[in-house]
């Protein structure tokens, strides 16, 4: 189980409206949590919404949320059919952020490790726990022999099932009527959801372990079969889904390169650099949101890593190669090897990420070479070149090709951004909702501030995308009250002590909240810094003048003309010249100098 902000602000806003709520639970496997034998007994069929002993769970495989109740269900029943979209959306929150702490755990525990045995093991519990398999074994492929050999002791769930796993069992030999055949002639990862009347599952495994659903993975290395991933569930548990296939794709890259790095890197310094090198790149490569930031970051880790300070990427189709990034080299290399890399015949051969000699340029350079990949059925090229470098060694080759790799999963991953960029306003809108139901007076306050504080942007003349921050921060400023209680939120007097410091936290929730959304990050930071003062004196850091994000500086100005411009329960709204002095006496204290003139300007020229 795992607790998160964004469970901590459904959970008050679920005891805020129904009295009987007691406690909201997450879990990413429900067949891990406490009430796992509730689901299991309901076969392969998970419901979306499922009731059970004074419970009412939300599921969305394999995750859930798991509600607890004094009493009657059924308004929270009749909530959670009407809020799919919002909860489908705290789970998603959620799951990201429990899948990154198991990520940084599993990273953590193989620095750590010295035994190569270890590592395997380590491995494969990881891919065992995010697709929530009960037995999993990973094996590397013998050429001589033709058999896929067994590394490490495996994993698996005994406490489901009481035959542990025997040693030597997964060396399996590589013939064509095995399972491990069918997925490496189709490239890609086999399931098989109904492994008793599959022939090309072994009986004795199926019977021994009572596993009726499997996953079998081929992992890949320069074209060459490397090994394969076997994960299973025992029978009478739901099927595999394309969502754990999607998942598991998105980590083999990485974790084939780092089995092949390791092979070449017993000691343990070498085996740390490289797997450093893998985090490291996942974490850069994966954050950038276009094709030339990936080049940029690529470059880099190319100067940094392997010694190669020359690099240039081309696209290429029957027409001819066109540039699309250049770092070092001249016009007139560029010309040249241009000329000379279309005619190759490997840039034909649809091979990916195949090196490519260029040594027969004479350039000055003592490695010059190009790679070739593709993504998404484009095709590129990138050129390395290194004056001081004597030679590419073997490692270095591994890590262009881990680089690389990363590279393509990164660029298809550029799709998938846009396509959740386009569903971004519905999850504000939702996000605006939960906010405004905390406080009936400020239903319309959020939108407000954000119109206001887009207005001190084009004022300042500030980037499409600095403007577009700047407007969702202002809808969200406030999101991080939906853990307040109302009643703090709409007393007519003065807080406590107690009262105060709940008040003073609400943009760090918030913050917390929104930086776990793509598109949302620098928002995330203005949402949290929107209460701080010029002056040093505000919460809930203390920030003081331009320490302070110029976002977070409109913010806080932005907020206080709306209020001060609205009705409130217990007074009435100022007139314009009223603000205009305010803003005047805050000037330096409370607000920006900068901006108060802006502000003058905007109020001045509008007709309150």
């Amino acid at each position: 189980m795992s607790e998160h902000k964004v469970l901590k602000s459904l959970e008050s806003l679920l005891r805020d409206n129904f009295p009987q709520v007691k406690l909201v639970e997450f879990y990413y496997n429900i067949f891990e949590s406490p009430y796992r034998s509730s689901f299991i007994g309901l076969g392969g069929e998970i419901p979306e919404v499922y009731s059970f002993d004074g419970k009412v769970a939300f599921i969305d495989m394999p995750s859930g949320i798991i509600i607890t109740l004094e009493g009657t269900n059924d308004l929270v029943l009749k909530w959670i059919d009407g809020h799919k979209g919002f909860l489908k959306l705290v789970l998603k929150i959620t799951v990201s952020e429990y899948l990154k702490d198991i990520l940084d755990e599993f990273v953590s525990k193989i620095i750590e490790v010295r035994d190569i045995q270890e590592i395997y093991n380590e491995i494969i519990a990881y891919l065992s726990k995010v697709t929530w398999s009960t037995i999993g074994a990973i094996t590397v492929y013998d050429e001589v022999s033709n058999i896929l050999l067994g590394k490490g002791k495996g994993y698996q769930d005994v406490s489901l099932h009481g035959n542990v796993m025997v040693e030597g069992f997964f060396n399996i030999p590589l013939t064509p009527e095995t399972a491990a055949s069918r997925a490496l002639e189709l490239k890609d990862i086999l399931i098989i959801n109904d492994a008793k009347n599959e022939p090309r599952i072994l009986k004795k495994f199926v019977e021994y372990y009572k596993v009726d659903r499997v996953i079998v993975a081929p992992l890949f290395v320069d074209e060459r079969l490397f090994g394969m991933i076997y994960l299973g569930r025992y029978e009478g548990l739901p099927p595999y889904t394309r969502g754990e296939v999607r998942l598991l794709k998105s980590l083999i890259p990485y974790l084939t390169g780092v089995l092949k790095l390791l092979k070449y890197r017993e000691d343990s310094e070498k085996r740390l650099r490289a797997l450093l090198f893998v985090k490291n790149l996942a974490e850069d490569i994966l954050s950038e949101s276009s094709l030339l930031k990936i080049f940029d970051v690529s470059r880099e880790y190319l100067k940094e890593i392997v010694k190669i300070e020359n690099c240039a990427f081309y696209s290429f189709n029957p027409a001819g190669l066109t540039l699309l990034y250049n770092f070092g080299f001249s016009k007139g290399e560029l010309a040249e090897i241009k000329e000379n890399i279309y005619s190759l015949d490997a840039l034909t051969k649809g091979n990916e990420i195949c090196s490519i000699s260029l040594k027969n340029l004479n350039l000055g350079y003592k490695i010059l070479c190009a790679v070739y990949f593709s993504i998404e059925n484009r095709n590129f090229v990138a050129v390395l070149g290194s004056r001081t470098k004597e030679k590419v060694t073997d490692e270095d080759q591994e890590l262009i090709k881990v680089l690389f790799s990363s590279v393509k999963v990164a660029s298809k991953n550029l799709f998938l951004y846009e396509k959740s960029v386009e569903a971004l306003d519905k999850i504000i809108e939702i996000l605006s909702q939960l906010e405004s139901k905390k406080d009936y007076f400020t239903a319309t306050h959020s939108k407000d501030v954000a119109e206001f504080a887009l207005k001190i942007a084009e004022a300042l003349n500030l980037s499409p995308e600095e403007k577009k921050d700047v407007y969702l921060a202002g809808l969200l400023h406030d999101l991080g009250k939906v853990v307040v209680e109302r009643a703090i939120l709409l007393k007519d007097g003065p807080l406590n002590s107690v009262e105060w410091d709940e008040i003073r936290n609400h943009p760090i929730v918030g913050k917390e909240i929104l930086e776990n959304i793509p598109g949302l990050e620098r928002a995330a930071l203005y949402v949290g810094t929107h209460h701080e003062r010029y002056d040093g004196k505000g919460y809930p850091v203390g920030l003081r003048g331009e320490e302070i994000p110029l976002g977070g500086r409109i913010l806080c100005i932005s907020d206080a003309v709306v209020t001060m411009l609205s009705d409130r329960p217990y007074r009435k709204a100022l007139n314009k010249d009223q603000v205009i002095f305010e803003l005047i006496k805050e000037s330096g204290k409370q607000f920006d100098p900068e901006l108060v003139k802006i502000v003058i300007g905007i109020l001045e020229g509008e007709n309150l």
